[in-house]
């Protein structure tokens, strides 16, 4: 397989396909002309569309619903074959393209298709897988399936979360001069929680309350004074599973108002 591309905007479009072409022939290649396309802005490729004027990407509607209806069909059985997991599972790779925190929750899905080796005609799925393929369902239909190929490097703002037992706070912008400051006082069933389901927890309703003043997709920089919730939330997952729930909502979150989310 080859790709070949180019640019010249002072040139005919067409200009590159005839010259590979002339070349192609020549060693005795014969280039697919369905495959070939130039002076489009926009391009479809295995149910994901980029639209290079408005430098997006998204999910095609229909690949949308083709990914909800399977993963719903499994959920309503309670079991898969081998090849519907396959199929559901390589869905999902290309949608983790466009969802930037897709990757987080693919993992007990490729777990269950190693599983079903031994079994390849069907087996009930795990919770976890259950739990994760309706993490997606909720997903999909929640978000509008729209990413930026290039978020812009000038809409970024800082937050800087604390926590403690009994109450978590955050500010908005500078120390010096904050854009907006968050503070509230937890509910007395998370005062035994454990320390990093509660800076998860901050973490997502400190989010909860700024998302609001966003009105275009922004670049979020969340200071967390805990390596462990940093870490996790980098590479989406933890071991304490209260703490992966809210991870879950978390990313939910920022994919709905396209939050790019970044820990420091």
């Amino acid at each position: 397989m080859i790709f070949f591309g180019t640019f010249n905007s002072s040139a005919n479009a067409a200009t590159p396909i005839q010259v590979l072409s002339l070349a192609t022939a020549a060693l005795g290649f014969k280039i697919s002309h369905k495959k070939m396309s130039w002076a489009m802005t926009q391009l479809e490729i295995l149910g994901i569309k980029l639209d290079f004027m408005a430098q997006t990407a998204s999910i095609t509607s229909e690949h949308q619903q083709c990914i909800l209806q399977s993963c719903s069909q499994v959920l309503h059985q309670g079991r898969a074959s081998l090849l519907e997991l396959q199929q559901i599972a390589g869905h999902l790779q290309f949608v983790m393209h466009i969802a930037p925190h897709g990757h987080a929750f693919l993992h007990w899905l490729y777990n269950a298709v190693q599983a079903h080796y031994k079994a390849p005609f069907g087996r009930c799925i795990s919770k976890p897988t259950r739990d994760e393929l309706s993490w997606w369902i909720s997903t999909l239909q929640s978000w509008d399936s729209i990413s930026l190929l290039q978020p812009s490097p000038l809409l970024v703002a800082h937050i800087w979360t604390d926590t403690s037992k009994h109450c978590i706070g955050a500010h908005l912008g500078t120390m010096d001069n904050p854009e907006a400051v968050f503070s509230h006082e937890l509910a007395r069933r998370h005062h035994h929680k454990d320390i990093h389901f509660l800076k998860a927890l901050a973490v997502l309703e400190v989010l909860q309350c700024f998302s609001p003043l966003w009105t275009s997709p922004h670049c979020v920089v969340v200071h967390v004074n805990n390596k462990n919730v940093e870490y996790g939330l980098k590479k989406g997952s933890i071991r304490n599973a209260q703490t992966q729930v809210l991870f879950q909502v978390i990313f939910s979150l920022c994919l709905q108002h396209h939050i790019n989310l970044i820990l420091v």
